[in-house]
């Protein structure tokens, strides 16, 4: 047992070891991780739920996020999956399809609209 760690349970005066006690609870305690593992068909679904809503005529997260989220999972019906979690995915998508604009948009060489997807992945294959 660490020395420091002795030093303050033999302290304690009330009979409880616990060194924490009275003091306010850390941000990480009684946090539980949100960490999902996601499948590639899972992935392509919520793409395509997107694109459906899109197509609909609707707006992404309205009337707020945590209902449309939640609404989405009715549909979607993944297992163990909070709506906080569809949420972050569709976030990380988004991201991830922003990085390949941005990226596509500032090589110019060799990647070119016209040439298409046979294109990004040649240059991509070479670097």
């Amino acid at each position: 047992m660490h020395k420091n760690y002795e030093m303050m349970e033999t302290k304690s005066t009330s009979g409880d070891t616990n060194p924490r006690e009275g003091k306010k609870p850390k941000k990480s305690e009684g946090k539980k991780k949100d960490r999902r593992s996601w499948t590639d068909n899972e992935k392509d679904q919520t793409l395509e739920y997107l694109i459906s809503t899109i197509k609909a005529g609707y707006q992404i997260e309205k009337p707020n996020a945590h209902a449309y989220y939640a609404a989405a999972l009715n549909k979607l019906k993944f297992a163990d999956c909070t709506p906080s979690q569809l949420q972050n995915q569709v976030y990380n998508l988004k991201k991830k399809y922003t990085t390949a604009i941005d990226w596509r948009n500032k090589t110019g060489q060799g990647v070119l609209i016209e040439n298409g997807e046979a294109s990004v992945i040649g240059t991509c294959l070479n670097k």
